[in-house]
Order: C-alpha cells, then structure tokens, then sequence
C-alpha cells in the first residue's frame, strides 16, 4: 500500500468511525428511552401517555435532542481543546519540549535521529517532547498532518535504548506521521469523550446528590432519584464508552503492525525495533505510562501505556511476542535476554545516492510520484551524510532560535550587494541585536552554501522557530517578506521559503482554520489545474512548442483535461499559482494524486530534472501537504551508485 493508499485508507476508516459512532449513539438514545418507557409504564398516573404502545414521538425527541446535544458538545469541546494538536497531547501527558540546541547527550543523540528522518521523508522537523516522570519504555506521535507533528518519547526510552533501537522506535512513530494515522487518533479522542460525557453527567449528578444539604423527608427522596439517574446515566455512558473503545482498538492494533513492518522497510535493520520491543518486555516498568490522562490517549503509544487491558478486545496493541515474532521469527519468547544482550546492528544502505546536482539528469515521473510519503535507507543515508556535510556554524545555528532567525536572513540577503546593503540596513535597525549580529557571521557561509542543500536545512531550521515567542515571530514575518520584496521582484527559492515559513509557523502563532476537503472530483478543480499547469509549462521553457508540448501531456492526465488551454505567459505569475494550489489543498487525497501526477508530468515532460525543476515539485507537493523525500541521484559525497 502506497502513500496514496494509505491517505484514502484512513479516510475510509473515518467513514467507519463515524458510523459505528452514530451507531453508539443510536443505541444509548434508545436505552434512555426504553427506561423512560419503562418508568411510565409502571407509574398508573403515566401509564394513559403510552397511547401507542411503546412509542410516544414527544418523549422520543426530547430524550434524542438532548441526548445528541449533550454528545455534541463533549465532541466539539475535546476537538476544540486538540485544535492545537500534538502540543496539546503532549503537555496533557507533562511533557518537557526539547530545544534544537540541547546539549545533554541523550536528547542530542535523539534529536539526530528524528532530524535525519524528517530531513530524509520530507517533512518538516517535528518539535519532540520528553516525559520526565515516565520510567517506561515508551513514545508516540501525535497531530493533524506530518508538517505540524509532535514526537513524544519517556525518560526511560531516551535512556534505556541504544541507537538503533531508538531509530527502530522512531521509524516507527514516523510510520504513523506519514500514513495519516495521527489525524484519526485526535478524532477518536473527540469520539469517545462525546459519548463519555455522559457518564461524566451521571457521576456530577451522584456528587450532587449524595452532598445535598437537603434534610427534609421529601428532599431525601429526591436526593435517592438525583443518584439513581446519575447512576443509570453512568452506566449509560459507560455503554458508549465500551462500544468506542472496542472502535480504538479494532482501528490501532492492524496499525501498530503496518507501522512496524514500515520501520523495518525504513531502516533495513530489523533487529533495532524487536530489540526494543524485546527491552520492553523484559524491563519493570515495561511501557507502562504512569500519567492519569494516559487512558485518553493509549492508541498513540508505541507500545501499550496501560496497566492492564480489560479483554485482548478492548487492547489498543497486539500482545508484545506477537509483535516481535512477525520481525524476528526465532524469538523464543525469553524478554530477559534482551537486557543483557548488548547486540547492536545496523545495515547500511547499499547503492546509496546524492541529491541532484547542477547538471540535468534522467527522470521518470511515476517514480517521482511513487516517492511521495516514502522513507528509505537511502533517503536516511542522505540525510546523514547532509548534516554532516553542512557547514558547522550553519548546522549550530539553526539550533537556536536566534541562530535559526540569522540562517534565514542570511540566505535572503541578495547576491547584488546595493540591494544587500539595502537588507542588511533594514535587519540593523529593526531585528533582534543579537540576531543581526548572528546573520552578519555566518552570512559568508550562507552565501556559499550549495543549492542543493538550501531547502532542506531551511526545512530543519522551521523546529527552531517554532519555539520563539510571539513578539519574535511577528517580528521575524515582517524582516523576512522586507528581505524577499528588497529587489522588486521574487526568485523561486524566496517564494519557496516564504510560503514554507508561512505555513508552517503560522498555524503556531495565529489562529487559523483547519483546510476543508472542498473538492471530491478533479472537474471541480480543472481551471484551477489548468493555471497551474500553464505556470510550470512556462517556467520549463521558452519554447513555444515545448510549452504547449509539456501542457498538453500533462493535461492529457486528468479527466476531462483535454479542454483545457495553454494560458498567457503575462497570466502565470507566482501570485497565480500561489493561488491555484491553495485551492487544490482542499481537493481529496485521490484528487491530489491525479493533479500531482499532472504537474510531475509537465515539469519532467522532456525527461529530465534539473535543481531547479526538483525545487518546483517540493513546493508543489508541500503546498498539497505531502511529505516528499529529496530526489537522490548518484554521485553525491563520492557514495557508490551501485
């Protein structure tokens, strides 16, 4: 199962979701008023509203509006409450966030490997959290789309893997970044609070009642119907809550397979995840979660948080010697071995290849879409050798959020030096001292950064940034777009950079409504396909034949795109595609496929990718938000290309 797949796989099982939750809700809504059938059926004085039998039509609106009212808004609360995603999760879990330039050994080594797997799958850097107080072995991963990710891990995680186990614990977590899983967790968390608040309703009500200070004879009978209804409410809503749990488990345990099956894909060393799974097992505080919120959200873990499971059926992960053995089949289930065992393997990658160069080279448009939501060993030995062939002030700097600024700025001041003078005016007299400062230091190495490398530590910088106050960021927002407008007119890697920036750090700092699935079918999308592709067929060349050739075939793509028309050059400017692939962010997953598909086609018409072109397709993909791993070609950091 691809990327692709994977999006429209969770898509359906949010259909599947929704209708067992109607179904959960269905059935509570008939329990409350069969007991209020029941009630005035027994009472002679109620007994003549039961003219037709069990059914009366006013009671069952009340009884169905208010129920569902209630419903309603413990959903719409706890999603409200998650709108902020994985930081939410985690800081209800007491977790510690962890800064880019930590220098305690174990959350540095830890940040490495998540830097090499977001750089490597192309995403941004998800900002990581560490639970202090939690010995267990554990970790999970929590938002709404891989660019705005969380990654969590416990102190006994961080310290009690070795390398390799840790990057088998991550792949995996990765796993459920790039297969949409996390945005169907945050929604079977609003499920099951909705349904849960009733039973929250019943124990408010036995409060109530059991503390009423009423002393009258008749004041006590009506305190015993306060607790009985908040005990028969209570057990109402523990129905629901039962139902919504058999849904969490029956949706996480398949997955937690796939995902581990991924971070053997991922890593090609299979015994870095069954060696932790194996610690887990052997350890004493297993992978236990000590936290009392731990319940709300056990289908994020890793492994099981829980105490205990009630049944195997209501279990969010499959047994421990299941999991391991579908990985190492001779284990003989002794998990003791495991914590004395010092075994640490790593495979390397094999073939391993570099990011395009300057020169153009051979390209096929369905391997490139093929790569979308992908994460190999070579795109990890990339990565690797990336950070480590980064100029070291760079690579230090972006760990901070005051170095993080300067690396922006200094890789906008422009290669004319009066427009240079001109920004670096600007950034003395309105940035941060210490910030302009930082950019006139490591400007020289900015400028003689490789273009290939631009991009993707542009990327890395983004979890830096996002720890800077409000104040800062609006600050930083405004020295950017002076820096990127400073010569009159905008290149492709400033507008890249400034949509990145935007996007990814705004969702942080101002409040911004989530992107609706708008378009179900590419016809609804068509002129705005046809702007796109009319920009990236100019772009691509200057021949008029070439143009309409490259067109033509990727319009060719779509359903019903034989219509559309090659638009004037004077019609194609950045502000048009910008606004073309905002609306093509609301399509479908199925549709985005198709319209990616399209674009990869136009841009790679001619069979050949330069820098440049690959730049095109990151933004592109990025804009559709789709992690896109960087394009390696053989040849990079003398690594063989066999």
């Amino acid at each position: 199962m691809n990327f692709f797949e994977y999006q429209e796989s969770a898509r359906r099982k949010t259909g599947v979701l929704i209708f067992f939750y109607i179904l959960a809700i269905i059935l509570i809504v008939l329990i409350i008023y069969l007991t209020f059938v029941y009630v005035l059926q027994i009472r002679p004085e109620t007994r003549n509203m039961l003219s037709h039998g069990l059914w009366n039509p006013t009671l069952f609106f009340w009884v169905s509006g208010i129920t569902l009212f209630i419903v309603a808004m413990g959903t719409f609360y706890k999603i409200n409450q998650l709108s902020s995603g994985g930081w939410t999760i985690a800081k209800m879990l007491g977790g510690r966030a962890v800064y880019p330039d930590t220098t305690d050994s174990d959350e540095r080594r830890l940040l490495n490997v998540i830097e090499e797997m977001a750089i490597a799958s192309g995403v941004q850097v998800p900002c990581v959290f560490i639970l202090d107080n939690e010995e267990g072995i554990n970790a999970f991963a929590a938002g709404f789309s891989p660019n705005d990710a969380v990654i969590g891990v416990t102190s006994g995680c961080v310290r009690m893997l070795k390398r390799d186990e840790l990057e088998g614990v991550i792949a995996h977590e990765f796993s459920h970044i790039l297969n949409g899983d996390m945005r169907l967790n945050i929604r079977l968390m609003g499920v099951l609070h909705g349904i849960l608040v009733i039973a929250l309703l019943g124990y408010a009500l036995i409060r109530s009642g059991m503390y009423s200070r009423s002393s009258s004879s008749r004041g006590g009978g009506g305190k015993i119907v306060v607790i009985l209804l908040g005990l028969f409410l209570m057990v109402v809503g523990y129905i629901g809550v039962f139902f919504a749990k058999l849904i969490k488990s029956g949706v996480s345990r398949q997955r937690e397979y796939l995902a581990d099956a991924s971070a053997v894909q991922f890593t090609r060393n299979p015994f870095g995840i069954a060696n932790a799974l194996k610690k887990i097992g052997g350890f004493i505080s297993g992978s236990k979660i000590q936290n009392t919120r731990a319940e709300e959200v056990s289908h994020f873990f890793f492994a099981n948080g829980m105490r205990s499971s009630f049944t195997y059926l209501l279990s969010t992960h499959p047994p421990l010697v299941e999991r391991i053995r579908r990985i190492d089949p001779s284990f003989d289930g002794d998990f003791t071995k495991a914590l004395k065992s010092e075994r640490s393997t790593t495979i390397s990658a094999t073939g391993f290849s570099g990011f395009i160069g300057e020169a153009p080279v051979r390209a096929n448009p369905e391997d490139i879409v093929s790569q979308v939501g992908t994460l190999t060993t070579e795109n990890l030995e990339y990565a690797s050798k990336l950070l480590d062939s980064l100029p070291l002030e760079l690579r230090d700097a972006s760990r901070t959020k005051q170095g993080a600024r300067a690396v922006i700025y200094a890789l906008l001041l422009s290669e004319d030096e009066k427009v240079k003078e001109i920004q670096i005016q600007h950034l003395a007299h309105y940035s941060d001292p210490e910030v302009y400062g930082e950019t006139m230091r490591i400007a020289k190495a900015a400028k003689n950064l490789s273009a290939d490398f631009r991009l993707p530590l542009s990327n890395m910088i983004i979890s830096a940034l996002r720890h800077l106050s409000k104040k800062q960021y609006h600050v930083f927002i405004k020295d950017v777009q002076y820096l990127v407008k400073a010569d009159g007119k905008i290149d492709l890697f400033e507008y890249a950079l400034h949509k990145m920036i935007l996007r990814h750090l705004k969702p942080v700092f101002e409040w911004t409504k989530p992107t609706p699935i708008k378009y179900n079918n590419i016809r609804s999308v068509l002129l705005h396909c046809e702007t796109v592709l009319s920009c990236l067929a100019h772009r691509g060349t200057d021949k008029e034949e070439e143009k309409n050739s490259a067109f033509h075939l990727a319009a060719g793509k779509l359903e019903g795109g034989d219509a559309l028309k090659l638009l004037e050059k004077q019609n194609c400017g950045l502000s048009a595609l910008d606004s073309s692939l905002g609306e093509l962010a609301k399509a479908a997953p199925k549709v985005k496929k198709e319209i990616f598909a399209s674009c990869v086609a136009c841009i790679v018409a001619d069979g050949w990718i330069t820098l440049k072109e690959s730049a095109i397709i990151r933004i592109i993909a990025d804009s559709l938000d789709w992690p896109l791993p960087p394009m390696v070609m053989p040849g990079k950091f003398g690594a063989s290309s066999d």
